[in-house]
């Protein structure tokens, strides 16, 4: 049955390990965007005492990964998953309002913002909308891109493709019929199934009933809308960003996106290549986010600790100083022990 995962297309057994936090917990009032779920060691309340990770999934709008959460909850993290309400056409504008609302309720000190795929997407827009408005820059502390589809916009074969949906769309009862064997090939892209947790190798294509059809065509046209420019991201320098890209990444340029990411956002942006993995790697064995999180952030710590405000890059401009010397000239000799006797 569907049971209380309805809402994301999830059934019973998804959601199992699961607790959702309703929608009024965030003051939305309103249709909901988001379907939220926390790890379901907490009590009931929205407010968590651990770190957090928050969790935006790809375009099939699955939890993250059982033996991925297992992982990070080793490492004293607890997760919350954000997916998106099937059956809704949601904006940026609403995302970003409504995810801002989300992230207030969580957690005064800031979150660690994962997104994977679409989700990527969606993390790099929200994060981009909070600090380009202060007031809650805070609440993001960290954020992690796992294989973004925002490098779907830099690919030209891909954009253009991307630009017929709509008339796709309109064929309505041939492109429905279609879109199984679509997600049975799409399946074989994402994965590589000789890497797959014992867990996933029961799958054998895209779940359809948690991304329909319709709602995914919706959701790669937010990707289409998505400004993701480089004068944008230099908004996000003072924010440590993690780019993990697959190497065997078949779908997108996941590892010429994670470059394009670093060379605009800076030196607090670090690069994970997994050399090994496909486009859908939190599915795989090997790739333990929990391990890989713990360590970006004990890296970050040494090269830059907390409360610093000091870019470990920065050199000083001798001619600038050369300069300075000059002006500040006739004030060292007044105030100089041999002027003042």
């Amino acid at each position: 049955g569907n049971g209380n995962g309805s809402g994301s297309g999830l059934t019973d057994a998804e959601t199992a390990g699961w607790v959702q936090i309703p929608s009024s917990e965030f003051k939305i009032y309103s249709s909901s965007c988001f379907q939220v779920y926390r790890s379901n060691t907490q009590s009931n309340s929205s407010k968590i005492s651990k770190p957090i990770v928050v969790f935006l999934p790809g375009l099939d709008n699955k939890m993250m990964p059982y033996h991925q959460r297992d992982r990070l909850h080793a490492h004293g993290f607890d997760v919350v998953c954000m997916l998106q309400t099937n059956g809704m056409r949601p904006s940026w504008n609403d995302i970003n309002y409504q995810g801002t609302a989300i992230l207030k309720a969580l957690s005064t000190s800031g979150v660690i913002l994962i997104g994977e795929s679409f989700g990527g997407a969606v993390a790099l827009q929200l994060a981009l909308h909070l600090v380009e408005r202060k007031r809650y820059k805070h609440l993001l502390h960290r954020l992690v891109l796992i294989n973004s589809a925002s490098a779907l916009n830099e690919q030209s074969l891909l954009s253009s493709a991307a630009k017929i949906l709509p008339f796709v769309e309109r064929t309505g009862s041939l492109a429905t019929s279609i879109y199984p064997y679509a997600a049975f090939v799409l399946w074989r892209i994402i994965t590589e199934r000789d890497r797959l947790h014992t867990s996933q190798q029961v799958n054998n294509k895209v779940d359809i009933l948690s991304a329909p059809l319709d709602v995914s065509f919706h959701r790669i046209s937010l990707i289409r809308q998505a400004d993701a420019s480089s004068e944008r991201l230099k908004a996000l320098e003072d924010i440590p960003v993690l780019a993990i890209a697959s190497k065997r990444d078949k779908l997108l340029k996941s590892k010429d996106e994670a470059m394009r990411l670093k060379t605009f956002i800076g030196n607090n942006c670090s690069v994970m290549l997994l050399p090994d993995s496909g486009h859908a790697c939190l599915l795989e064995d090997d790739v333990n986010l929990g391990d890989r999180i713990a360590d970006w952030i004990s890296t970050k710590s040494r090269t830059l600790r907390a409360g610093d405000g000091v870019d470990p890059s920065f050199r000083h401009d001798p001619n600038v100083l050369k300069l300075w010397d000059r002006y500040l000239a006739p004030w060292n000799f007044i105030t100089s022990p041999q002027f003042l006797g």
